[in-house]
């Protein structure tokens, strides 16, 4: 005996894997692995670049260069947003340093208070729609 199996099903089938394949990412341009290049020149880059809006999430910043030109971007009109963890100061001493050089210049900022802790460093570049995400 023959096994039939109706058309609409095979179509349904055919029409579920079709939806369910993995497709490629396309937002994914290209990986910057600090252990053997320096990843903060191409951030500076795209700092200088952008021309609507940074917005900037991390837990600690140590680097006076990425704040410097951060600032200079805000100075510029482009519009400037952080989100930062004040209590990472324990840990990185120049954390509240730079974060007072944020505030002398007038960039808004959120301090991440409560239980837990801001463990991610992110920028996005509204304008050339890209986002750097560190660790």
């Amino acid at each position: 005996m023959k096994l039939r199996i109706p058309p609409a099903i095979i179509f349904s089938l055919v029409i579920t894997f079709a939806l369910l394949a993995p497709r490629a990412a396309s937002a994914q341009e290209r990986l910057c692995d600090p252990s053997f290049e320096n990843c903060l020149w191409p951030t500076l880059d795209l700092i200088r670049a952008e021309t609507s809006g940074i917005d900037v999430e991390l837990y600690m910043i140590e680097h006076t260069q990425l704040a410097d030109e951060i600032i200079a971007r805000y100075n510029a009109g482009v519009p400037v947003r952080l989100i930062v963890e004040p209590r990472a100061d324990l840990k990185f001493p120049m954390n509240q340093t730079l974060l007072d050089k944020f505030k002398a210049a007038g960039i808004p900022m959120r301090y991440k208070l409560g239980d837990g802790i801001i463990h991610a460093k992110a920028i996005v570049f509204g304008g050339l729609k890209k986002v750097i995400f560190t660790g």
